[in-house]
């Protein structure tokens, strides 16, 4: 996902640029996704089904909140020596997080180049972690 959302400028990137970003976008999912459970309420998380799409799979499924309301995200899934990853997710079916996520690191890596979108995520990570701390 950190290649993707880099998008084409990560192919200029040394490999030791796209190890720190590959490390900081991680940590900054990771971040994320445990801001996001740490605000669980109920909600439960449903497979509604799969479709192919090319020679990978998109996941869709279903948050249920508690009072019945759901939202709609999928999964877009390939297979990697014998692993699933996950290339992208979908939120109401459509809203893709790689290109938001592009749109916001491109002008960071235009503006501040590779540093400057690594402090960002790690930035983000700290402001993350110490909300949960509060």
């Amino acid at each position: 996902m950190a290649r993707l959302a880099v998008g084409p400028s990560w192919a200029t990137l040394a490999p030791a640029q796209q190890q720190r970003l590959t490390d900081a976008f991680g940590n900054y999912v990771s971040a994320t996704y445990a801001d996001r459970f740490d605000t669980y309420s109920g909600e439960q998380m449903e497979v509604t089904g799969e479709r192919s799409y090319g020679s990978d799979v998109i996941v869709q499924t279903e948050i249920v909140r508690s009072n019945g309301e759901t939202t709609t995200l999928n999964y877009l899934m390939r297979q990697n020596q014998g692993a699933w990853q996950i290339l992208d997710v979908y939120l109401d079916g459509t809203v893709s997080q790689v290109a938001v996520q592009r749109s916001e690191f491109s002008s960071i890596l235009r503006r501040e180049g590779v540093d400057g979108l690594v402090m960002a995520l790690n930035r983000k990570v700290d402001l993350m972690r110490s909300l949960t701390r509060s």
